[in-house]
């Protein structure tokens, strides 16, 4: 880096001798020489002088920092802006906002925020510019009142929303405050329609302004106090002095019976049905009518029992029974038998038919009958002898079942085609309502063909089951498992005189209904 005033030191040579004075005094000349002419170039105005510019004010020689230009960088890792701050203090910072201060309001010529001190400090919320529905806003604060308006379109004319007055030294009620308690006036458009959600509305003073509304958070209150209730005095807590109606969201009702169901009334009071009787249960009274609480109706022509019953006895319903279905059947009756056959002879007897049976349907004095139940038909001996006759079924004096015919024993004989045949038990009777009345049935056909073939009748079949079946070779009868069906006949052929086979007992099925 160069001199602008260099100084040239004086040059000392004594040539290989001692200094002496004289070369010391002339050096020393030609120093002073060079500052005196140094010192008469700045008196002269060769260095800066004059106001200062760029990040300098004042004047030259001795300016002032005014600003310091930004530099690309970062300091400890933060960058502002994209560039880095050089030290210095920073006491304004450019924004889209406008200051203005004294003289008339500021003309609006863009969207943003817009801040002025006349007359009164002033901040402008500007949304749109002279546009209809424009939600222009400001707030504007002075020596003792705080007020939020909003603007016209050019923003030359204000509307009062709100003005609260009061200050922080005082408080202000109605609006929360840790501050103390004030008072809360408003001028303008404001309603307090819908927007006052407590119980507690102020501690002193309350709006003057109409309520149309008044609504609870905390359920104290929910309705409507009268259509243009006003209240000038001081509460701290809103109740309802009459119930709610319908039409406004209520019951109409101070209180509801405990336990009780709701019933709606259109636009009268709800009503309700309250409980009497444990059990009872709420009953449909039709369109017309409230329901009720009432005993749970009998529910009739259920099946609640059914009972099977082998021998005679007395019949006891199941409790509740109020109708019952019987079926009862006689007892089967026996096979025929054979009597002894030689060389040339051949012989087959019929079966026994099944007892007759019955289906009845009973709605009274069936309680406490006596059951006969129809025994067996015995098979007939060996020989040509009728199998036994069943035994009658009955169910008192309601019911008769005869039992099955027995079947027709069978000589020899040497015909080509021998036939035995029976006849059918009588046709069941009843005085209740028959669903079912049959006589029993016949039982099979015993058939003979001389020595070459020989077979035996089946016994008749009940609805509860088949007959025995015959035999087709020499043999007795066979006896019915089925109860109510006959047995089979005998079959012999150059044998001895066979027996026939044994019925089966009668059976009563009583179905019990509700």
């Amino acid at each position: 880096m160069s001199d602008l005033y260099p100084l040239v030191a004086p040059r000392v040579d004594a040539q290989g001798a001692d200094l002496t004075q004289v070369s010391v005094q002339l050096a020393f000349n030609q120093l002073a020489g060079a500052v005196r002419i140094f010192l008469n170039q700045i008196a002269a105005g060769t260095v800066p002088s004059g106001p200062a510019g760029g990040d300098l004010s004042g004047t030259y020689p001795n300016p002032t920092v005014a600003a310091v230009h930004a530099v690309a960088g970062t300091i400890d890792g933060v960058v502002i802006g994209g560039v880095v701050p050089e030290p210095g203090t920073f006491t304004t910072l450019a924004g889209t906002s406008l200051f203005a201060s004294g003289g008339a309001i500021p003309p609006v010529t863009a969207t943003g925020t817009q801040i002025y001190n006349s007359p009164n400090p002033t901040i402008q919320f500007i949304d749109s510019i002279r546009s209809a529905n424009n939600k222009n806003a400001y707030v504007q604060w002075g020596a003792t009142v705080l007020a939020f308006g909003f603007a016209n379109d050019t923003f030359t004319g204000f509307t009062n929303a709100l003005t609260i007055t009061g200050g922080q030294a005082s408080g202000i009620s109605g609006v929360t405050s840790t501050s103390g308690t004030g008072s809360w006036a408003h001028t303008g458009g404001f309603s307090a329609t819908g927007g006052i959600n407590s119980t507690s509305v102020g501690a002193t003073t309350p709006s003057t302004g109409a309520f149309t509304s008044l609504s609870s958070t905390s359920g104290a209150l929910n309705g409507t106090i009268g259509a243009t209730t006003k209240n000038s005095g001081a509460f701290t807590t809103v109740t309802a002095t009459t119930p709610i109606g319908v039409g406004s969201g209520g019951t109409g009702l101070s209180t509801l019976p405990a336990h009780a169901v709701l019933l709606g009334e259109g636009a009268s009071s709800i009503s309700s049905a309250a409980p009497s009787t444990a059990g009872f249960v709420l009953t449909d009274n039709g369109a017309a009518a409230d329901p009720t609480f009432q005993a749970l109706p009998t529910l009739t022509g259920r099946l609640i029992g059914v009972q099977r019953i082998t021998a005679t006895g007395t019949y006891t319903p199941t409790a509740g029974t109020n109708s019952v279905i019987v079926r009862l059947v006689g007892g089967g009756g026996g096979g025929g038998g054979v009597a002894a056959t030689g060389a040339s002879t051949g012989a087959a007897a019929a079966g026994g038919g099944s007892g007759a049976y019955a289906e009845v349907r009973l709605t009274s004095a069936f309680s406490g009958v006596t059951v006969t139940i129809g025994a067996l038909g015995s098979g007939a001996a060996a020989g040509a002898n009728q199998g036994a006759t069943g035994g009658q079924s009955t169910f008192g004096s309601l019911i008769t079942c005869p039992g099955g015919i027995g079947g027709v024993g069978a000589p020899a004989s040497s015909a080509t085609n021998a036939v035995t045949t029976t006849t059918a038990a009588a046709i069941a009777t009843t005085t209740g309502t028959g669903l079912l009345l049959t006589p029993g049935s016949v039982g099979g056909l015993g058939v003979a063909t001389g020595v070459t073939s020989v077979s035996s009748g089946f016994g008749g079949g009940s609805p509860f089951g088949p007959g025995a079946p015959g035999v087709m070779t020499t043999a007795s009868g066979q006896a019915s498992i089925s109860l109510g069906s006959g047995g089979s006949g005998a079959a012999g052929a150059n044998a001895a005189a066979q027996a026939g086979g044994n019925g089966a007992a009668g059976l009563c099925v009583v179905f019990e209904y509700s």
